[in-house]
């Protein structure tokens, strides 16, 4: 995967419609990458973000639960959008908007409803309208930052330092049943920052934590520190074909991945002697091959040995159905939302950030941004803000 000079970026980046720009009432289109943003993406972006690469420094450490609590965004906006036709009118509530904060990673569920994880709470879309069931639901307001949905067709909701969120829609259905439910440290986790999950193959439930993994059988917690190093931030757990179990960590003393294969960890290096630092996303791909984003850039690895494909610190990785790898990767002058076939490099949209991709039932991929949520039909991008 060649890197390529930013200014070949920004150029294409000038061929790439589809963002949406407010005006007083109502959203038109116009070219992705161009509009202002609200006056605390700066700030985010100089302590908060996932580019800031000097992440060991402890004072740092210290610093970013703080500021992530004093950055949050206000709920006051009433957009409702319309997709198909990229239009927007204002709504009667502040609960049916489109998300318009950081947005961490998106969802679409097995019965086709889409959510988002949010510095607003949790955001639903029906294909129609928007819904902040944080507010809805009254749920407590955290900043949303991972999701899961499970075997059973249960979502499972992380936050920064409020636990996790489980939602079980059968039990929304019931009358007098309780949809949601707070499981927080006093109920097992190990931390109440949920970094990332995964559901294994047996079934288990793993929580990335900033402070270990926990596992969940369905009865109780396991705790796994991970080297014996409590103050571990836990990115990203991938489970590989043969079982084994990866984890892409920060603040490692031994390095940030890591191997497990059911009764311990194994520190992996890149090469001999140099470890991984910073690792944000891990993931196998159909061939079986790992690919591991982080602050070393984006390397494949595969029968024990590391091949370099770009330098660029690379935060997510998403393999769609057709075998494409989707990579949110901070260049010089921008995040770039990049689309690999192995062979050629496409970027698909640029901004302050990028974050999480998925794939809709119709073969649309979504991504999170620092100003809401993007979704790229194939042809155009567009991003749906206030």
């Amino acid at each position: 995967m060649p890197d390529t000079s930013s200014t070949q970026e920004r150029n294409r980046s000038d061929r790439i419609t589809g963002r949406l720009n407010l005006r007083k009432d109502r959203i038109v289109e116009r070219e992705w990458g161009r509009a202002s943003a609200a006056p605390y993406v700066h700030a985010i972006n100089a302590l908060f973000a996932d580019h800031m690469h000097h992440h060991h420094h402890p004072l740092v450490k210290q610093l970013l639960p703080l500021l992530s609590l004093l950055l949050i965004s206000s709920c006051s906006g009433q957009a409702k959008v319309d997709v198909a036709n990229n239009t927007a009118t204002i709504g009667d509530t502040a609960a049916h908007h489109a998300p318009k904060s950081i947005t961490r990673n998106v969802l679409q569920d097995k019965r086709g409803t889409y959510w988002f994880a949010t510095w607003e709470g949790i955001i639903s879309y029906d294909g129609k309208q928007f819904t902040n069931v944080t507010m809805t639901e009254g749920l407590e307001k955290f900043h949303v930052f991972s999701l899961l949905e499970d075997a059973a067709g249960i979502l499972w909701f992380g936050t920064i330092g409020g636990g996790v969120y489980r939602y079980d829609p059968s039990a929304a259905r019931t009358e007098g049943g309780t949809a949601f439910t707070l499981l927080t440290t006093a109920d097992g986790l190990a931390h109440n920052s949920i970094l990332c999950m995964l559901q294994d193959a047996a079934g288990n439930i793993w929580f990335g934590t900033e402070e270990g993994a926990s596992r969940y059988d369905g009865k109780t917690y396991t705790h796994f520190p991970i080297q014996d190093d409590p103050g571990l931030n836990v990115n990203s757990i991938a489970q590989d074909s043969s079982g084994t179990l990866w984890f892409g960590t920060r603040y490692g003393t031994v390095g940030d991945l890591h191997r497990y294969d059911g009764s311990s960890f194994t520190p992996i290096e890149r090469s001999p002697g140099t470890r991984f630092w910073n690792v944000r996303s891990v993931i196998e791909d159909r061939t079986g091959a790992l690919w591991i984003g982080g602050q070393d850039g984006l390397v494949r690895y595969t029968a024990g040995t590391s091949t370099q494909v770009s330098t660029y610190f690379t935060g997510y990785i998403f393999e769609d159905g057709a075998g494409h790898l989707w990579l949110s990767e901070d260049h010089p002058a921008q995040w770039l939302l990049n689309r690999s076939d192995g062979a050629t490099t496409t970027t698909i949209a640029t901004g302050r950030m990028i974050f999480g991709s998925t794939e809709d039932a119709s073969g649309h991929i979504w991504f999170g941004t620092t100003d809401g949520v993007g979704r790229y039909d194939g042809k155009s991008v567009t991003l749906f803000v206030e």
